[in-house]
Protein backbone atom coordinates (compact mmCIF):
# COMPACT_ATOMS: atom_id res chain seq x y z
CA UNK A 1 0.00 0.00 0.00
CA UNK A 2 1.20 3.66 -0.92
CA UNK A 3 1.94 6.05 1.60
CA UNK A 4 0.40 8.81 -0.59
CA UNK A 5 -1.77 8.02 -3.56
CA UNK A 6 -3.96 10.35 -5.87
CA UNK A 7 -5.94 10.09 -9.49
CA UNK A 8 -9.07 8.90 -10.52
CA UNK A 9 -8.75 6.00 -8.41
CA UNK A 10 -6.45 6.35 -5.18
CA UNK A 11 -5.58 3.98 -3.37
CA UNK A 12 -3.10 4.71 0.14
CA UNK A 13 -2.56 5.18 3.42
CA UNK A 14 -3.54 8.75 2.47
CA UNK A 15 -5.93 8.39 -0.55
CA UNK A 16 -6.81 11.80 -2.28
CA UNK A 17 -8.76 11.61 -6.00
CA UNK A 18 -12.26 11.34 -7.43
CA UNK A 19 -12.99 7.72 -5.41
CA UNK A 20 -10.37 7.58 -3.15
CA UNK A 21 -9.86 4.68 -0.75
CA UNK A 22 -7.52 4.66 2.27
CA UNK A 23 -6.98 5.11 6.43
CA UNK A 24 -6.72 8.99 5.11
CA UNK A 25 -9.11 8.98 2.13
CA UNK A 26 -10.35 12.66 0.79
CA UNK A 27 -12.59 12.53 -2.53
CA UNK A 28 -15.50 12.88 -4.28
CA UNK A 29 -16.15 9.31 -3.56
CA UNK A 30 -14.43 8.21 -0.27
CA UNK A 31 -13.73 5.02 1.65
CA UNK A 32 -11.77 4.98 4.46
CA UNK A 33 -11.12 4.97 8.40
CA UNK A 34 -11.32 8.61 8.47
CA UNK A 35 -13.21 9.52 4.90
CA UNK A 36 -14.27 13.09 4.13
CA UNK A 37 -16.26 13.19 0.34
CA UNK A 38 -19.54 14.51 -1.30
CA UNK A 39 -20.18 10.66 -0.32
CA UNK A 40 -17.65 8.93 2.63
CA UNK A 41 -17.77 6.14 4.01
CA UNK A 42 -15.72 5.32 6.89
CA UNK A 43 -15.27 4.53 10.97
CA UNK A 44 -15.25 8.31 10.92
CA UNK A 45 -17.23 9.87 7.93
CA UNK A 46 -18.12 13.53 6.55
CA UNK A 47 -19.76 14.81 3.88
CA UNK A 48 -22.88 15.47 2.16
CA UNK A 49 -24.01 12.01 1.83
CA UNK A 50 -21.79 10.58 5.19
CA UNK A 51 -21.55 6.48 6.26
CA UNK A 52 -19.87 5.40 8.84
CA UNK A 53 -19.87 4.64 12.90
CA UNK A 54 -19.46 8.02 13.29
CA UNK A 55 -21.22 10.31 10.92
CA UNK A 56 -21.77 13.45 10.10
CA UNK A 57 -23.59 15.17 7.03
CA UNK A 58 -26.32 16.22 5.59
CA UNK A 59 -27.63 12.96 4.75
CA UNK A 60 -26.15 10.52 7.50
CA UNK A 61 -26.70 7.06 8.55
CA UNK A 62 -24.36 5.24 11.41
CA UNK A 63 -23.94 4.70 15.17
CA UNK A 64 -23.33 8.00 16.16
CA UNK A 65 -25.04 10.69 13.31
CA UNK A 66 -25.48 14.28 12.89
CA UNK A 67 -27.06 15.70 9.94
CA UNK A 68 -30.07 17.40 8.11
CA UNK A 69 -31.52 13.96 7.51
CA UNK A 70 -30.02 11.18 9.28
CA UNK A 71 -30.60 7.65 11.66
CA UNK A 72 -28.36 6.94 13.98
CA UNK A 73 -28.40 3.69 16.59
CA UNK A 74 -27.39 4.82 19.51
CA UNK A 75 -27.88 8.67 18.68
CA UNK A 76 -29.36 10.86 16.63
CA UNK A 77 -29.53 14.87 16.13
CA UNK A 78 -30.87 16.21 12.91
CA UNK A 79 -33.95 18.08 11.10
CA UNK A 80 -35.53 14.72 10.26
CA UNK A 81 -34.41 11.50 11.60
CA UNK A 82 -34.73 8.28 13.26
CA UNK A 83 -32.67 6.84 16.10
CA UNK A 84 -31.77 5.29 19.11
CA UNK A 85 -32.20 8.03 20.81
CA UNK A 86 -32.76 11.47 19.44
CA UNK A 87 -32.07 15.16 19.17
CA UNK A 88 -34.01 17.68 17.53
CA UNK A 89 -36.92 16.12 14.93
CA UNK A 90 -35.77 12.95 15.97
CA UNK A 91 -38.41 9.33 16.11
CA UNK A 92 -37.00 8.08 19.32
CA UNK A 93 -36.49 4.27 18.78
CA UNK A 94 -35.66 3.46 22.40
CA UNK A 95 -37.98 1.77 24.83
CA UNK A 96 -38.83 5.02 27.99
CA UNK A 97 -40.51 3.91 31.04
CA UNK A 98 -40.97 7.72 31.68
CA UNK A 99 -40.46 9.62 34.82
CA UNK A 100 -41.39 8.89 38.21
CA UNK A 101 -44.74 10.12 39.21
CA UNK A 102 -44.16 10.57 42.89
CA UNK A 103 -43.80 14.12 43.16
CA UNK A 104 -40.13 15.35 44.98
CA UNK A 105 -41.99 16.15 48.23
CA UNK A 106 -44.43 13.14 49.12
CA UNK A 107 -45.52 12.86 52.81
CA UNK A 108 -47.74 10.61 54.91
CA UNK A 109 -51.02 10.82 56.39
CA UNK A 110 -49.22 10.69 59.70
CA UNK A 111 -47.07 13.19 59.22
CA UNK A 112 -50.16 15.46 58.09
CA UNK A 113 -51.76 14.83 61.14
CA UNK A 114 -49.16 15.77 63.21
CA UNK A 115 -49.06 19.51 61.80
CA UNK A 116 -46.81 19.18 58.57
CA UNK A 117 -48.70 19.44 55.07
CA UNK A 118 -47.80 17.95 51.93
CA UNK A 119 -48.28 15.49 48.69
CA UNK A 120 -50.25 12.37 49.88
CA UNK A 121 -50.99 9.65 46.95
CA UNK A 122 -54.83 8.64 47.50
CA UNK A 123 -57.89 7.87 45.44
CA UNK A 124 -60.96 9.88 44.35
CA UNK A 125 -64.35 8.64 44.98
CA UNK A 126 -66.29 6.90 41.99
CA UNK A 127 -68.68 10.49 42.50
CA UNK A 128 -65.16 12.62 41.72
CA UNK A 129 -66.10 14.44 44.81
CA UNK A 130 -64.52 12.51 47.75
CA UNK A 131 -61.05 11.44 49.15
CA UNK A 132 -60.80 7.98 49.68
CA UNK A 133 -57.62 6.23 51.64
CA UNK A 134 -57.72 8.60 54.73
CA UNK A 135 -58.29 6.78 57.88
CA UNK A 136 -60.73 9.89 59.29
CA UNK A 137 -62.71 12.36 57.35
CA UNK A 138 -60.84 13.79 54.07
CA UNK A 139 -62.83 16.34 52.08
CA UNK A 140 -61.72 18.52 48.84
CA UNK A 141 -61.56 22.57 49.19
CA UNK A 142 -64.06 23.40 47.09
CA UNK A 143 -61.48 25.08 44.69
CA UNK A 144 -60.50 21.02 43.74
CA UNK A 145 -63.74 19.90 43.24
CA UNK A 146 -64.08 21.01 38.82
CA UNK A 147 -60.36 19.31 38.89
CA UNK A 148 -61.73 16.06 40.77
CA UNK A 149 -65.55 15.70 38.72
CA UNK A 150 -63.29 16.11 35.75
CA UNK A 151 -60.64 13.74 36.80
CA UNK A 152 -63.39 10.99 37.53
CA UNK A 153 -62.62 7.98 39.92
CA UNK A 154 -59.01 6.79 40.00
CA UNK A 155 -55.41 7.61 41.74
CA UNK A 156 -54.12 11.11 42.91
CA UNK A 157 -51.85 13.26 45.07
CA UNK A 158 -53.46 15.25 47.32
CA UNK A 159 -52.42 18.45 49.13
CA UNK A 160 -53.29 17.94 52.27
CA UNK A 161 -53.55 19.97 55.56
CA UNK A 162 -55.37 18.85 58.73
CA UNK A 163 -57.53 20.81 60.49
CA UNK A 164 -60.19 20.79 63.68
CA UNK A 165 -62.85 19.05 60.59
CA UNK A 166 -60.09 16.39 59.60
CA UNK A 167 -57.87 16.21 56.29
CA UNK A 168 -58.67 18.79 53.91
CA UNK A 169 -57.42 18.20 50.04
CA UNK A 170 -56.20 22.01 48.59
CA UNK A 171 -54.73 20.85 45.72
CA UNK A 172 -54.89 18.07 43.09
CA UNK A 173 -52.52 15.91 41.19
CA UNK A 174 -52.63 13.38 38.95
CA UNK A 175 -50.98 10.14 39.60
CA UNK A 176 -50.46 7.68 36.72
CA UNK A 177 -49.60 4.24 37.07
CA UNK A 178 -46.07 3.18 35.77
CA UNK A 179 -45.81 3.31 31.83
CA UNK A 180 -45.31 -0.95 31.61
CA UNK A 181 -48.24 -1.27 33.63
CA UNK A 182 -50.34 0.39 30.64
CA UNK A 183 -51.11 -1.25 27.83
CA UNK A 184 -51.07 1.13 25.02
CA UNK A 185 -47.32 1.52 25.91
CA UNK A 186 -46.65 -2.14 25.41
CA UNK A 187 -47.85 -1.61 22.00
CA UNK A 188 -45.64 1.45 21.25
CA UNK A 189 -42.40 -0.71 22.50
CA UNK A 190 -42.83 -3.28 20.15
CA UNK A 191 -43.29 -1.29 17.56
CA UNK A 192 -40.13 1.08 18.94
CA UNK A 193 -37.99 -2.05 19.07
CA UNK A 194 -39.03 -3.92 15.61
CA UNK A 195 -37.71 -0.33 14.28
CA UNK A 196 -34.36 -0.30 16.18
CA UNK A 197 -34.03 -4.23 14.75
CA UNK A 198 -35.07 -2.76 11.48
CA UNK A 199 -32.30 0.09 11.53
CA UNK A 200 -30.28 -2.19 13.48
CA UNK A 201 -30.12 -4.76 10.56
CA UNK A 202 -29.54 -2.10 7.98
CA UNK A 203 -26.41 -0.24 9.57
CA UNK A 204 -24.90 -3.71 9.69
CA UNK A 205 -25.64 -4.18 5.85
CA UNK A 206 -25.18 -0.58 4.90
CA UNK A 207 -22.60 0.27 7.24
CA UNK A 208 -20.55 -2.79 9.02
CA UNK A 209 -20.19 -5.05 6.38
CA UNK A 210 -18.91 -2.30 3.92
CA UNK A 211 -16.65 -1.12 6.65
CA UNK A 212 -14.85 -4.68 6.82
CA UNK A 213 -14.96 -4.79 2.74
CA UNK A 214 -12.78 -1.39 3.16
CA UNK A 215 -10.64 -2.22 5.51
CA UNK A 216 -10.03 -5.77 4.23
CA UNK A 217 -9.23 -4.00 0.62
CA UNK A 218 -6.23 -1.73 2.10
Amino acid sequence: MKWFDTGGEAHGFVAVGGMATGVFALGQIAFGVVAVGQGAVGMFAFGQGAIGLVAIGQGSVGLFTVGMVSAGLHACLAMIGIGGRGYGGVVSLTPWLGPASEPPDATSLAAVRDGSEGWVPLDLAADGTEIVGADEPARLDTRCVAAALEHGEGPVFAWLEHGAHGFVATRLMERRPPRWKQGKFWRLWVIQLAGLAGLAGAIWLGVIETLIGVLWSL
